[in-house]
């Protein structure tokens, strides 16, 4: 015999008393409900009023017998609601009378149908095209005002929260039955899984989008280094021809392989610190990140990646501003830094200077790459994104960030050549340098190498985003899970 819609609500009402109850003596105190409460969702503002409705403050306990009274009218209005919106009366919510429940209770309201379809589909779990009363009521235990705009609300939540694996749609026997072993090896497996993949997108697309970029990251070292005082470097165009003329094809690509070797890791370690800490800092509540959390997220990611890779940065910039014949490949150019300079200290050279500048940049650039994204592609995108977009969200935040702080750079690439290029001067800190380039060469030498660099800039995170977000999505790579 089918069992009545009183039946099913009361067998899922004692699921999540049990799910509730952590150490399974009959009585819900406040941990259990406050832990309860963020792991399916309920918003933080719904909370008191959950708690004066489960009589919780009569005996700072709510007891099963206390629950199941609770979930006795919690029934009637699920009902109430469900029978509401069944236009048809067949004990069945199809998608359009639910969009007509929603127009109904308000006609202002402005939703994406594509939106609503994709709950629809979710929450219709035998996928008949229609929600009958035991879907319905699955996420409706603890939702306190009941009307279809909350409901719908509330679902976006619920859905995101099985997306993200708190708990398979909220099946509570399995919880119980199961319970989550952080250090289980299969998770540990998962997690490293995960890493190493997310590791191996950031590096092929670091190797793509910098060897695509080579020549103008070459033009503007030479730039920033060779154009001091009042020397205006010439066009783009006419600096590729002149390094043609003198080194050939090989002297556009020079120090590419340090380039690689440093930018790739560089890429690597950024783009999966950053999304490994989204996933840490996404908010329990709204399930969403802040703009503050994604800039904390984007700066701590660049300053990782930086300290890691900085001395490749130092060996990069030798190679590719320092004049022909002065070193003949990477370990030429070690061999030659640790004889005549030292062993440790000129390897991180600049890095006070560049990391001042990668806290601001690397935040900017990935706090606004993702603002831009949710601008582009939305929320929830219900179709394929286009990889043209990522290259054309990843070249804005790009460029926004790095012209803002694109002084930093000068600074960084004339501390590093001091040594080479100002035999026998007085070495200059950070602060003193960038006194003497405003000195002799105004705010314009802070831009020095601008136009090369940028369009490098602007390229190579183009390519590098889409590269990382194809690759990504085709390794299965999600730390929310």
């Amino acid at each position: 015999m089918a069992k009545t819609d009183r039946e099913i609500f009361k067998r899922k009402a004692a699921d999540v008393f049990s799910f509730l109850d952590h150490d399974k003596d009959g009585n819900l105190r406040l941990e259990d409900l406050r832990r309860g409460f963020k792991k399916l969702g309920i918003p933080l503002a719904t909370h008191d009023d959950l708690l004066e409705e489960l009589q919780y403050h009569n005996g700072n306990v709510v007891t099963k017998e206390g629950f199941e009274e609770y979930s006795e009218k919690q029934f009637e209005k699920v009902k109430n609601l469900f029978d509401k919106i069944d236009k048809r009366g067949d004990h069945r919510i199809t998608l359009d009378e639910l969009i007509e429940g929603l127009q109904e209770f308000d006609p202002h309201c402005k939703y994406e149908e594509n939106g609503i379809k994709r709950l629809f589909k979710v929450i219709d779990q035998d996928n008949d095209g229609a929600i009958g009363f035991d879907e319905w009521c699955r996420f409706l235990i603890f939702l306190p005002q009941l009307n279809i705009k909350t409901v719908i609300k509330y679902w976006e939540i619920a859905v995101t929260i099985c997306e993200q694996n708190e708990f398979p749609l909220l099946e509570f026997q399995e919880e119980v039955k199961q319970p989550m072993v952080a250090t289980s090896p299969s998770s540990f497996q998962s997690e490293l899984k995960k890493w190493l993949n997310s590791f191996g997108a950031g590096f092929f697309a670091g190797v793509i989008s910098r060897t695509t970029t080579a020549p103008l990251d070459r033009l503007k070292f030479i730039y920033q280094v060779h154009y001091k005082d009042t020397n205006k470097p010439p066009s783009i165009r006419e600096g590729l021809r002149n390094i043609y003329k003198n080194d050939g094809i090989k002297g556009l690509f020079r120090g590419n392989l340090v380039n690689i070797l440093k930018a790739s890791p560089e890429t690597s370690i950024r783009l999966t610190v950053f999304e490994k800490l989204k996933a840490v800092l996404v908010d329990e509540e709204t399930h969403k990140l802040s703009l503050r959390s994604l800039f904390i997220a984007g700066a701590a990611s660049g300053v990782v990646a930086n300290l890691a890779i900085f001395p490749m940065e130092v060996l990069r910039t030798r190679l590719s501003a320092a004049p022909s014949g002065t070193y003949f490949g990477i370990f030429d150019a070690i061999k030659k830094i640790v004889k005549t300079e030292g062993m440790i200290r000129p390897f991180y050279r600049g890095l006070q200077a560049s990391i001042s500048a990668t806290i601001p940049n690397s935040g900017l650039n990935l706090m606004s790459y993702e603002v831009l994204k949710s601008i582009f592609l939305g929320q929830r995108p219900t179709t394929e994104p286009n990889p043209v977009v990522f290259m054309v969200v990843g070249g804005l935040s790009a460029m926004f960030s790095s012209t803002l702080l694109y002084p930093f750079q000068i600074v960084t690439s004339r501390l590093i050549m001091q040594n080479l290029l100002e035999k026998g001067s007085e070495k200059r800190g950070m602060f003193k340098l960038a006194a003497s380039i405003y000195k002799s060469e105004g705010g314009l030498g802070f831009y020095k190498g601008y136009a090369p660099a940028i369009s490098k800039i602007v390229l190579g995170n183009a390519i590098a985003f889409s590269c990382f977000e194809f690759l990504k999505k085709n390794l299965g790579v999600d730390f929310r899970k």
